[in-house]
């Protein structure tokens, strides 16, 4: 049976999703040396609680997910919840490294809201545009996760489409105003 620093190692690789790295379990336990670490991880290996494959991935086994006393339901819990963290943050990434919408992209948006299902065709004939450069405005949008579908069931606003379109700021409509005041 684990001792206590050996189900701290078995905790935090459950945590990580059934893996984590070496580099990963030294930054959990900074009190610990990493050369204990790596000792502990070596022996647990030993034993089959951990897997260490080459390429320095940890994996946790049955046994070892057992020997902490968690269920497999709960254990895919764990994974399916640090899945949907990682998803998420892709998403926050892509969307503050993705460039500021562009016109065409608006334009296909609006497009797509007032068609309520479109096809890449559809899209195409309605803006006068190629099918191969509707096919890019869609994959741009579908990226920003605005917009959803495929072929076969044509492409449709997401509630983030909507509420972008719903929040869209109104382009000013008031005249230009002259740089320099004119003197009557």
């Amino acid at each position: 049976m684990p001792s206590g620093s050996e189900k701290d190692v078995l905790r935090i690789v459950a945590e990580e999703g059934g893996e984590a790295t070496l580099g990963r379990l030294i930054r959990s336990f900074p009190c610990y040396s990493g050369q204990y670490t790596r000792c502990v991880v070596r022996s647990m290996a030993t034993h089959d609680y951990l897997d260490w494959l080459a390429g320095g991935k940890i994996i946790l086994t049955d046994k070892g997910r057992k020997a902490i006393g968690m269920t497999e339901e709960k254990f895919q819990a764990l994974i399916d919840e640090k899945e949907k963290k990682e998803k998420e943050e892709r998403k926050r990434i892509i969307r503050r490294f993705t460039p500021a919408m562009v016109g065409s992209e608006l334009r296909a948006l609006r497009k797509v809201q007032e068609l309520r299902q479109a096809s890449k065709e559809d899209l195409s004939r309605e803006m006068d545009i190629s099918t191969a450069q509707a096919s890019l405005l869609l994959n741009a949008l579908i990226k920003r996760d605005y917009v959803t579908g495929g072929l076969r069931e044509g492409y449709q606003l997401t509630p983030e489409g909507r509420s972008f379109l719903a929040g869209e700021p109104l382009v000013p409509t008031r005249t230009a105003q002259p740089l320099i005041p004119i003197r009557r």
